[in-house]
């Protein structure tokens, strides 16, 4: 994780197990306020974002996804909740999410 200009930080992503996956870890207090996200999936599978187990989207079944900076974040965590990406199956799933703790 490192700081960007603007206040914004990135988050590597790198994930192959199925279920649930930590990006960003909780801070208490405070909510993760995702401004652009860019994922790649080895192959096709359900991909769902979250607020620590409560679903911000629903499930979408993808090979990638590219979501470009925006002023207004995309995904907003409850305050002390984790930005969790949750896989239908275990496949591998890079990435790079940047993002704002506020």
């Amino acid at each position: 994780m490192s700081d960007l200009a603007g206040g914004l930080s990135v988050a590597s992503v790198s994930l192959s197990n199925s279920g649930d996956n930590t990006v960003i870890a909780a801070q208490s207090g405070k909510t993760i306020a995702v401004h652009r996200m860019k994922l790649s999936l080895a192959f096709e599978e359900t991909v769902q974002i979250k607020s620590g187990s409560t679903a911000l989207s629903g499930p979408e079944t993808m090979a990638a996804q590219v979501l470009d900076y925006s002023d207004e974040p995309y995904y907003r965590t409850a305050a002390g909740e984790a930005f969790v990406i949750s896989l239908g199956g275990a496949v591998q799933c890079g990435g790079t999410v940047w993002y704002r703790i506020v």
